[in-house]
């Protein structure tokens, strides 16, 4: 060991599960001493955050509130294909943002959709016509909880055929009395009574809704 053994597990590594827009940032790692019980060190990178995948989530805006169902739209590229906007499905998520590390285990799968309206102002934005249509719209239908959640795009590269896209976006999920009734609606309409009706080709009746 460069130091002596007894610094051998001194290696470190972190994770952030927050995503950061394109664009240079600085890195700062700070160093907390056991002994002296103070941060009294750091280390500084720079780096560019680049991804051949551009994707942009312009509804909901981020830090938004909105009630269920709401939309999800905005548009996506893949830089690295110039002949198409090289991109596939697009997977929905919604993670509670309450500290919590994000995994598919804590999270909602919310929709999905492809890649594939049409966008002429991306095209002529981005100066490639063969992405004009690189738009998507996902109609996000499961019900959430009221609270802040992550809605996290996952985006299948066609060139790679891997989920290499990642984007997000803040929201609020506010309850909706509307909503509440909406949902208590579709149960009530799903549900049948297991009664014999007469003339009824199946011999069941759906429940009657609430006037």
């Amino acid at each position: 060991a460069l130091y002596g053994s007894q610094f051998e597990p001194s290696g470190f590594a972190l994770t952030s599960y927050k995503l950061l827009p394109a664009g240079d940032y600085t890195f700062t790692a700070f160093a907390h001493s056991s002994v002296t019980g103070t941060f009294n060190n750091s280390q500084s990178v720079s780096v560019t955050v680049d991804p051949p995948i551009r994707v942009e989530i312009e509804v909901p805006s981020n830090g938004a509130t909105v009630t269920t169902p709401f939309e999800i739209s905005g548009w996506a590229v893949d830089r690295d294909n110039p002949n198409s906007p090289g991109l596939g499905e697009i997977h929905a998520w919604a993670f509670p943002d309450d500290g919590t590390p994000i995994s598919f285990g804590t999270g909602t799968f919310i929709g999905y959709t492809t890649v594939g309206l049409s966008r002429p102002d991306v095209a002529a934005t981005l100066g490639n016509n063969n992405w004009v249509n690189s738009g998507f719209e996902i109609n996000a239908s499961p019900a959430l909880m009221p609270g802040n959640y992550f809605v996290r795009l996952y985006i299948r590269s066609t060139t790679t055929g891997t989920f290499d896209g990642i984007q997000q976006v803040n929201i609020t999920v506010a309850a909706s009395g509307t909503n509440l009734s909406n949902t208590i609606a579709r149960i009530m309409t799903a549900a049948t009574l297991r009664s014999p009706v007469p003339g009824h080709p199946t011999g069941l009746r759906r429940a009657a809704l609430p006037a």
